[in-house]
């Protein structure tokens, strides 16, 4: 269905406001420990992760696990490494552009 959104509009119609569902509740569940996000817009920090994490599953779901990288992760710690990459953007600090 990923691949079949690109190129069929009636997909896309119905697929994108499940997506956008999902990250709300994504942006939810993280926006509850706002006070530890150390970006400037938590808002927008949580948006960059939802869609890192959605596109890296996606792509792996689509491309199966050696598609990017020959080192091949299970699931469980792809999720591991995914949620570790998320923490360390929101709670690391560093200034933020405009653009």
């Amino acid at each position: 269905l990923m691949l079949r959104a690109v190129v069929d509009q009636e997909v896309s119609r119905h697929g994108a406001p499940s997506i956008h569902v999902l990250a709300e509740a994504f942006s939810r569940a993280i926006l509850a420990h706002r006070d530890s996000i150390r970006r400037d817009d938590p808002e927008r920090a949580v948006d960059v992760c939802f869609r890192m994490v959605f596109s890296a599953f996606g792509r792996r779901l689509v491309y199966g696990p050696v598609f990017e990288s020959p080192r091949e992760f299970m699931w469980d710690r792809f999720r591991l490494e995914q949620s570790r990459a998320c923490c360390a953007y929101l709670l690391g600090s560093g200034t933020e552009d405009t653009a």
